[in-house]
Formats: C-alpha cells, structure tokens, sequence
C-alpha cells in the first residue's frame, strides 16, 4: 500500500495486471523534493519565540500571567486533541502509536484557573515531564522524528514554569 512501485511489479510478476498506463504526468519539480528538515524551521522558530514569551510573560505577574498561561494551555490543548482523537480512531500504528502525545496533553486546560499553588505544582510536574522526554530522546528509548515538537513542548512549560517561580509575591491588602 505504501510502495506502489513494489505492487505494481509483484502484480505483473503473478500475471494479475497487464502493462501501466499513464494517465497523468508531472511537469516541473516535484513538490516532494527538497530538504527533509525544511519544514521544520518554522517548529524550531515558535518553540523559541515561545520560550521567551510564556517566561517574561509569566513572571510579569497579574493579568499578563493569566494571558501567558492561557496562551500554553491552548497551544498544548489544540495540538493534543486532535491527535488523540486520530490516536483513538485510527488503525494506523504512526497514529496509535505517538510520541507525540507523551508531549502535550489535554489536560493542560487547567492552565486556564490561573497560578494557583495546586496548578503551579502541575506546570512543575508537566516541565519535569517534558525534560524527561528529552533525556529519554537523547538516550535513543523515544524514536520517533518529532524533534521540533518536542523542543515546542519543552519551551511551553518549562518556560512557563521558570517564569512563574520568577513572578512577583502577590500584594497583602494591610
């Protein structure tokens, strides 16, 4: 199903299909053809702008923390639900079988109640998480080529979490 070419030739080897006819030809480059990494560059660009956002807008403190919070848990949320869902219903094992669904999570609406202790304590746990998937990814246990995303995963909660630890003590009313 995946090599047509390698069908194509077992097929007329048994003697099930005649010559191919081609119906259509491509004229100019193919769209297939370039860099592997060249779709890539924009991944690496987002995860670093980011980083840097999700940190200096979370130590700001105030109604900026609240905006930086909701700004990750909708990026973590609206990449998490669609592939769970394609992780649910496909028979594919690439979708089964994700890696990428150990990065984000669609739990991370929490995020929206705001820097409480208990959701701070989350973004804690959700930052470790994240650098052991690097740690993992490096020691060759997690496979998959999903670099990029695992670099946007990292900097949406570590930076989250740095920030937050940065962000000022609330004022007590006296």
């Amino acid at each position: 199903m995946f090599h047509p070419d390698a069908l194509r030739e077992e097929a007329d080897r048994a003697g099930i299909v005649g010559p191919t006819e081609t119906l259509h030809k491509r004229r100019g480059a193919s769209p297939l053809g370039g860099s592997k990494n060249s779709g890539r560059l924009p991944i690496w660009v987002a995860a670093g702008v980011f980083g840097v956002v999700l940190y200096l807008g979370a130590r700001r403190g105030g109604i900026t923390t609240r905006l930086t919070m909701g700004l990750a848990a909708i990026t973590s949320s609206a990449l998490a639900f669609p592939m769970g869902i394609l992780a649910l219903l496909s028979r594919q094992d690439e979708f089964r079988h994700n890696e990428t669904l150990l990065i984000f999570w669609p739990i991370d609406l929490v995020l929206l109640a705001g820097p409480s202790p208990a959701v701070r304590g989350y973004v804690r746990m959700r930052a470790g998480v994240a650098l052991l998937l690097v740690l993992l990814r490096a020691d060759g246990l997690l496979s998959q080529d999903n670099a990029p995303l695992l670099a946007l995963g990292v900097a949406l909660m570590a930076a989250l979490d740095l920030g937050l630890r940065r962000m000022p003590a609330p004022e007590t009313a006296s």
